[in-house]
């Protein structure tokens, strides 16, 4: 339920400007220009703690995603179009040329240097690796402590993980059924795959930068770009958004709920989406993932 004018107020005048509002009300609002940002802007805290339950949660997912833009802008020409670039030399004259920096700036440049070297080899080679490897100690290693199972719905994987070679012909391999009330996507793939927890692209391939999901939670990563900007990822803009269950909401909603590490849980037990309002729609703001 909405309660004071701080929720009121901006409800009231978006409505205002989409159902009935000129022409010049609709650019201002669509711009979010200046003549709009005082009212948005001041209800942040009101409107996000309807939403989300805490106006942090938003606040933190909107400062990563506008590092990741500061970290492009810091990205020069040179780590493309050099044949041996000097990282530690670009780091430095970007921190120099966009940065006011004291205490701190020879750690910042050797991290900086770090993230360059990575963006130039995912450049040039792309991934080094793409798919779980039971083979692989370190891979298998982190499975282990995974307690084998999903890092994010902690889905629990068969042991023989030669059976889910079947869902690379579209065979869902999934003994645990959908539970009465449950919102699933039309095929929820459970093969492990190794995934990067930050992408790769700036966090690396090394085993302190790998996970093991289902495909279905990995899928759900790639599709809200990399997991770095869920929220705004899914704000359902689209009619199609509002009834219809993807991977990358499914990944927002699990995350979103995911503040605790392996709990004690059955064998059969795992997170599962479900609906806050039966009656409601699917937007993300009305799942919620429960242990079950």
């Amino acid at each position: 339920m909405l309660h004071g004018n701080l929720y009121i107020e901006p409800l009231l005048k978006f409505l205002e400007i989409v159902s009935r509002g000129n022409r010049t009300d609709r650019q201002a609002l669509s711009l979010i220009d200046q003549s709009a940002q005082p009212l948005f802007s001041g209800a942040f805290d009101a409107v996000t703690t309807m939403a989300y339950g805490s106006p942090n949660s938003l606040k933190a997912h909107a400062s990563l995603t506008g590092i990741v833009r500061i970290l492009w802008s810091l990205a020069p020409i040179e780590l493309f179009t050099q044949p041996a670039p000097n990282f530690k030399y670009l780091a430095e004259r970007s921190v120099n040329e966009h940065l006011s920096f004291g205490a701190g700036r020879e750690q910042l440049v050797r991290d900086l240097s770090v993230v360059f070297k990575r963006i130039r080899k995912f450049y040039r080679y792309g991934r080094d690796t793409t798919s779980f490897n039971p083979g692989d100690v370190k891979q298998l290693n982190i499975l282990h402590s995974q307690s084998w199972r999903c890092a994010l719905c902690l889905f629990p994987f068969e042991e023989d993980l030669d059976r889910y070679a079947a869902e690379e012909e579209g065979v869902v391999i999934d003994r645990h059924g959908a539970q009465i009330g449950e919102v699933t996507l039309d095929a929820t793939y459970r093969r492990p795959e190794l995934d990067h927890i930050i992408p790769h692209l700036i966090g690396g391939d090394d085993p302190e930068n790998w996970q093991v999901l289902c495909k279905s939670c990995n899928m759900g990563k790639s599709d809200v770009i990399g997991g770095l900007s869920r929220h705004f990822s899914q704000v359902s803009l689209r009619v199609g958004d509002l009834y219809s269950f993807t991977a990358g909401k499914r990944f927002s909603v699990l995350v979103e709920n995911r503040n605790y590490k392996y709990p004690n849980l059955s064998e059969g037990e795992y997170l599962r989406i479900f609906k806050k309002n039966p009656n409601g729609l699917l937007n993300v703001e009305n799942l919620i993932s429960k242990f079950r």
